[in-house]
C-alpha cells in the first residue's frame, strides 16, 4: 500500500499560494492507513473464503446423487452464483486497488475514500442479499421437488403447509439478514464510521 508521507512537504511546496489542509503529524497520529489496512485484510479473508466455499459445492455437487430436474437445479444454481460473485467481484477489486493506491494527503483525498467506502459497502450488502434470495428461491424448488417424490402432500392440508413454509422461510430469511447486517457492521461498518470521525476531526482542527 502506498502510503508514504515524506514527498508531502515537497508536494505543498510546489503549491504556491496555497496551505496544506492538514499537517503530517495530524495524519500519523490518525493512522488513517491502519483503518484501509484492516478493511482490506477482511476483503481478502471474505474473497478466498467465497471461492473456498465455491470450490467446495462445486465438488459436493459432482459426488451426490441426483437425477434429473434436481441435478439441474444444482448447477443452475451454481452458475447463477458464479456470474453474480464476477460481477460484484469486478466492482469490490476496482475499489481495493484504488484505494490501496490512495495517498492520502489532503482532506478531499479522505473524503473521497470515505464515499467510496460508503458505496461499496451498499454493494456488498446489494450482493449478499440477491446471493441470499437466489439460494432461498433455488432451495425451496428444489426441496419442493425432493420433497413431493418422498411423500406427496394432501390437499385438505396444503393451505395448512403453505402457511408454515411461509413463516418459516421468512423466519430463516430474516434471521439471516440479521447476520449479514451484524458483519456488515462489524467488518465494515466501525472502519467507516472511524473515517467519518476523523474527517470531522480534521475539519474541526482545519476551521
Amino acid at each position: 500500500m502506498d502510503m508514504n508521507y515524506n514527498p508531502l512537504p515537497t508536494d505543498w511546496k510546489k503549491q504556491v499560494g496555497e496551505q496544506p489542509p492538514f499537517t503530517m503529524d495530524q495524519l500519523r497520529s490518525k493512522s488513517p492507513s491502519l483503518l484501509l489496512d484492516k478493511v482490506h485484510r477482511s476483503m481478502r479473508f471474505e474473497f478466498y473464503s467465497a471461492l473456498a466455499g465455491f470450490l467446495l459445492a462445486l465438488v459436493a455437487l459432482l459426488m451426490v446423487d441426483l437425477n434429473g430436474i434436481s441435478r439441474l437445479l444444482c448447477w443452475l444454481g451454481l452458475v447463477v452464483y458464479a456470474v453474480l460473485f464476477a460481477l460484484y467481484f469486478v466492482r469490490f477489486f476496482r475499489f481495493y486497488r484504488d484505494s490501496s493506491q490512495l495517498v492520502l494527503n489532503s482532506y478531499e483525498n479522505m473524503l473521497g475514500l470515505y464515499y467510496d467506502f460508503r458505496h461499496i459497502i451498499e454493494v456488498y450488502r446489494s450482493f449478499y442479499l440477491v446471493s441470499l434470495l437466489v439460494g432461498l428461491a433455488f432451495g425451496f424448488i428444489l426441496g419442493s421437488i425432493e420433497g413431493g417424490k418422498a411423500e406427496p402432500i394432501e390437499l385438505t392440508h396444503l393451505d395448512h403447509y403453505v402457511g408454515w413454509l411461509v413463516l418459516t422461510m421468512l423466519v430463516f430469511f430474516g434471521a439471516l439478514v440479521g447476520i449479514i447486517e451484524w458483519w456488515i457492521h462489524l467488518v465494515y461498518g466501525k472502519p467507516l464510521q472511524a473515517i467519518k470521525s476523523l474527517l470531522e476531526e480534521l475539519k474541526e482542527e482545519m476551521s
